[in-house]
């Protein structure tokens, strides 16, 4: 146990041990396998190219075709469709039981990007990975084209007659027909699930998601008589105490969370004081990597930290009980956090508990944050904004277990959920005990496995639906584009169907569910007046604003002492969590998720079992916690065995970690997920127990098997270290002590230039070439690592806009990956408990950029706006310009990652703005240079020569959800970015070099009183 604030140091950043070890394997452009001449694709004939052309062409035709219900455009948007220009509709994309509300682009009918709403309350236009990523798996060629039905295929229409007699059946015979259903948001869906119950009382719904995290609705239930989550305003809080609660990453919120807390980590000289986060945790995540002070505790602390702080701020005796056992580190530790609490204003301090913490840890917080001010109307924690459908779920998920067992289920629907692969033994053990087993799925996956029918659903962009946010915000999801496989519905058409089937008299004359949920919202919207209009309105804004029911609450300390705790002692245990790219399995298949590297390990297809140095040693894995030593503890394969279970997984040594605690990642090792998620890493749900796997569970045995697995990481690769340790001009920290002082030059250091200007700001270094004049626009970015989180959101909306490709895993292990935007994380301090800081790395577009002055084709040139551009015709793939490059940012294409071999419709993702590139092309980050000329063209359009600030959003920028990047013109004075340029907190990477970038960077600043840069400046 440890703890880690944020002290004074020049230390030099560090990326892996690797590299603290001094052991890094050699790289850059002609490193050992980077040069070997690779096996290229086959030998087409022109007439099977023409065939392979004319079949696609066809295909995509077929493709495109519009749902045959009305669509509304955004207004922004063009109204009517015209080729070649694109159009924009808003939907909303939900993540469980959480909506954000969606921006779709089309082009002649097919859906090209996804973006998030500016009008929704809750994501303000922002969107994460996953959201964007969800187009890759519109396309996906492994989704089930055909019904099944038994081992042969069927119609929908005969699969629908076998399902409603199976209902029939079970009816008869008086048992039960249970539907297994996700987490949602929808309340069009909520009302159907009860009207099919009604008119077919056999049929039940019972929630099962692949995660099960009941401990924070317990409390909440227990203490303030509301079932469900509650969800916090970070925005509103000046200091959070973070108790293994991983809000910046794996929570389903996280987009929501980093827009909030993002919103007070952008302190200046004169700007308000930044909101401070104190973290507590075993593992090393995402919201520990950004802490201003981490605490390194065993899971059997938790509790105890959180009775601590409870007793040293008085007002509840919730953890009385459990305070006693605190040992002195841990009482040390909670009475700081204690005292970071109440040095915040009133009502502006609050502690968050992990959701897979227990009941008991949860229900102290509540005490604490009732104590705090921290709840009520208007507070951080509003009992209004409940998160929908957030109840308690595992009692119903036992009783079916009970029901399937002891055969009194005879049908089981699996409705888009797959408990085959993410259910504990014994739920699958009594799953199989069930007569008649349908899955309505995208994919033939393991549930749909050993099914006897198997139905095709379609994408959330092929479906109508709707949503409803915990602030009360409704959205409609409206369709992009027709089922790609058609006439296959979506799962609500399905069981409607069904339901029709056994009762003629369900619904009227509704015949489908765009009919239903058009008339749910005809009927709440007609009130206002026009209903129709009201309905056009909605979808074309994609919000109807509502504000939740008010509602007021009374802690009843009482009831907490009967809240279970989490029983664990001091000893060996593992944790598996969703993994931050894939999930919870469901993206899999995805592979742009599969390829986004970790943000804390730099890990990509795989998930792996992370451990601290010194349980490595424990384990026989490394000799020493020296760094040279502990390094040859990662890739060993050890096998993981509690209660539930067992599963081989490969060791990676995480820094920061707590002793004898291994976590793992959920999503991974599935065994029908498709050509992309197949045998990919571990199934860790193979360790849960009955209630989930997503808390910690005692390890009753960890053993090396003696095998090694290969592990693709992206930590070591492209560094910006010139082999000597000189490079100081990266990853640049202050801290609000430094902010105090007024003068921060360590960030600027002054080389040779041309003096200072009347401010005291260093000028432009000398050059013995004359400068360019940029006399038109001059594009420029500003990226702001205080308020960056790592959350790779940027990554895939570029991966996404410019058509970046998949390279796989073995082209992940030899370092050619392709993304043109990477999150380089850095360590400073050591191993036990150091700091990290992120920052986000692309093409700097530089002045004096050392990449065209070597390109012997004049390949790579500068434009007269500043822009660094690749002519990709003209490249021939020398690789100078790559290997001339400080910043290690252009990517080569070793193999035809774009050679038209892609499975329809997979290759109507492309976004047809952006060329795709053919191997031997050297190619990196464009700052969007094609939304750069859309906006020109609009400027010419309204008689403007320029584009006014703002009108040019780059991809990156536009996901962001923190708002860290900016993106303008730096020769107009009053741009937005213009301004960030000349803040207190600029720094360029490398700028020692006089490559002059055009990318600024602002410092990460912590939150601490002790000063992160040295007293003097340099030279």
């Amino acid at each position: 146990m440890s703890d880690r604030s944020v002290t004074p140091t020049d230390a030099k950043p560090w990326q892996s041990i690797e590299q603290l070890a001094g052991t890094l394997p050699p790289a850059g452009e002609f490193a050992a396998g980077i040069t070997e001449a690779p096996h290229f694709s086959s030998n087409v004939s022109r007439r099977g190219f023409m065939a392979l052309l004319s079949a696609s062409m066809a295909l995509t035709a077929a493709a495109c075709r519009r749902p045959i219900q009305k669509l509304v455009p955004t207004v922004k948007s063009l109204q009517v469709a015209t080729p070649g220009l694109p159009m924009d509709y808003t939907s909303v994309w939900t993540n469980g039981n959480v909506a954000y509300g969606a921006l779709v682009r089309t082009r002649e009918g097919r859906p090209i990007k996804v973006r998030g709403n500016d009008q929704h309350s809750v994501n303000r236009g922002k969107a994460s990975a996953a959201m964007q990523a969800s187009l890759l798996s519109l396309y996906d060629p492994d989704r089930i084209r055909r019904t099944r039905v038994n081992s042969g295929q069927a119609s929908l229409e005969n699969a629908v007659v076998k399902i409603a007699d199976a209902v029939s059946e079970a009816s008869a015979a008086g048992k039960k027909a249970v539907v297994l259903t996700d987490v949602h948001a929808s309340p069009s869906w909520a009302a159907l699930m009860t009207e099919i119950t009604a008119a077919a009382p056999a049929v039940t719904f019972v929630t099962v998601p692949a995660v099960v995290e009941d401990a924070s609705a317990m409390a909440t239930r227990a203490l303030l008589g509301v079932d469900g989550e509650l969800v916090p305003d970070l925005s509103k809080a000046a200091v959070i105490v973070s108790i293994e609660a991983d809000f910046l990453g794996t929570d389903p919120l996280a987009l929501y969370h980093t827009g909030r807390f993002a919103q007070r980590r952008r302190p200046g000289f004169s700007d308000a004081p930044m909101s401070a986060l104190h973290v507590a945790e075993s593992q090393y995540t995402l919201t520990g990597a950004n802490a201003d002070a981490r605490h390194i505790l065993h899971p059997a602390q938790f509790e105890q930290v959180l009775a601590i702080i409870e007793k040293t701020i008085g007002g509840s005796n919730v953890g009385s009980d459990i305070a006693p056992s605190a040992t002195g580190s841990v009482v040390s530790i909670g009475e700081k956090l204690a005292s970071a609490l109440r040095s915040a204003p009133a009502g502006q301090a609050v502690v968050l508990v992990g959701r897979h913490c227990s009941p008991r840890a949860h229900a102290i917080a509540l005490a604490v944050n009732n104590t705090l001010g921290a709840m009520g109307t208007g507070s951080i924690l509003d009992p209004a904004h409940v998160l929908p459908n957030s109840g308690v779920k595992q009692p119903a998920i036992d009783a079916l277990v009970d029901d399937m067992a002891s055969g009194r289920v005879h049908v089981v629907i699996a409705a888009n959920v797959n408990p085959e692969y993410s259910g504990s033994r014994e739920f699958k053990s009594a799953l199989a005990k069930v007569p008649v087993r349908v899955a309505l799925n995208l994919y033939e996956d393991e549930t749909a496995g050993i099914c006897s029918i198997s139905v095709p659903t379609a994408h959330w962009l092929e479906t109508w639906g709707d949503a409803v946010a915990f602030d009360g915000t409704l959205s409609v999801r409206q369709p992009m584009i027709a089922p790609l496989n058609e006439g296959i519905p979506g799962v609500e058409d399905t069981l409607i169907a069904v339901t029709k089937k056994l009762n003629a008299a369900f619904l009227g004359e509704t015949a489908d569910y765009y009919t239903y949920v058009k008339n749910r919202w005809t009927a709440l919207l007609g009130a206002s007046g026009n209903a129709e209009a009201a309905w056009t309105k909605a979808l074309q804004d994609g919000v109807v604003p509502q504000s939740p029911t008010p509602n007021t609450v009374v802690l009843n300390v009482a009831s907490a002492s009967a809240l279970p705790t989490s029983g664990l002692t001091q000893g060996k245990v593992v944790v598996a969590l969703p993994a931050l790219s894939v999930g919870s399995g469901a993206d899999a298949n995805n592979g742009w998720l599969q390829e986004l590297a970790d943000p804390v390990t730099k890990i990509t297809w795989d998930n792996v079992a992370l451990m601290s140095p010194a349980t490595a040693v424990a384990l026989g894995l490394a000799p020493s916690k020296e760094a040279k030593d502990v390094v040859k503890a990662n890739e060993s394969v050890v096998t993981l065995t509690t209660a539930g279970g067992s599963i081989d997984v490969p060791v990676w040594v995480q820094v920061g970690m707590a002793d004898d605690v291994i976590a793992t990642q959920l999503g991974y090792g599935r065994t029908k997920a498709g050509s992309v998620g197949t045998a990919v890493g571990s199934n860790a749900y193979a360790l849960a127990e009955r209630g989930g796997v997503t808390s910690y569970r005692t390890l009753s045995g960890v053993r090396p098997t003696g095998k090694k697995h290969r592990v693709a990481t992206t930590q070591s690769h492209h560094t910006l270290d010139d082999g000597n340790g000189e490079r100081s001009s990266i990853a640049r920290t202050v801290s609000t002590a430094d902010l105090a002082s007024g003068r921060l030059p360590d960030l600027n250091p002054h080389y040779i230039d041309q003096g200072e200007d009347k401010n005291g700001n260093y000028k432009v270094p000398l050059s013995i070439t004359p400068d360019y004049k940029y006399k038109g626009h001059k594009w420029g970015m500003v990226i702001d690592m205080s308020s960056c989180t790592g959350c790779s959101s940027c990554v895939i909306a570029c991966q996404s806009e410019n058509n970046i490709p998949v390279v796989g895993k073995d082209q992940v292990l030899r370092g050619r990956e392709m993304h043109w935007i990477r999150i380089d994380r850095y360590y400073r301090g050591d191993m036990d408990n150091p700091m990290t800081v992120v920052e986000p790395m692309l093409c700097q577009h530089c002045d004096n950029a050392p990449c065209e002055n070597v390109c012997p084709v004049a390949a790579t040139t500068h434009s007269p706006e500043g822009l660094n551009e690749m002519t990709y015709n003209r490249c021939v793939g020398t690789r100078y310009c790559l290997n001339n490059c400080p910043y290690k940012v252009r990517r080569f294409n070793f193999l035809n990652y774009h050679d038209g071999k892609e499975k329809s419709p997979l290759d109507l993702v492309f976004n047809p703005d952006v060329t795709t590139r053919m191997r031997g092309v050297m190619e990196k980050c464009t700052f969007c240079v094609q939304r750069i000329n859309d906006a020109k063209y609009h400027a010419k359009d309204a008689g403007r020569a320029r584009v006014l600030d703002g009108e040019v959003v780059t991809a990156c920028q536009e996901a962001c959800p923190a708002g860290a990047i900016i993106f303008g013109d730096t020769n107009d004075p009053n741009s937005a970015v213009s301004k960030a340029r000349i803040h207190e907190r600029r720094f360029q990477v490398l700028a020692e070099l006089n490559v002059r970038p055009s990318v600024t960077y602002l410092a990460k600043v912590y939150n601490t009183d002790k000063k992160m840069l040295p007293e003097s400046g340099g030279h």
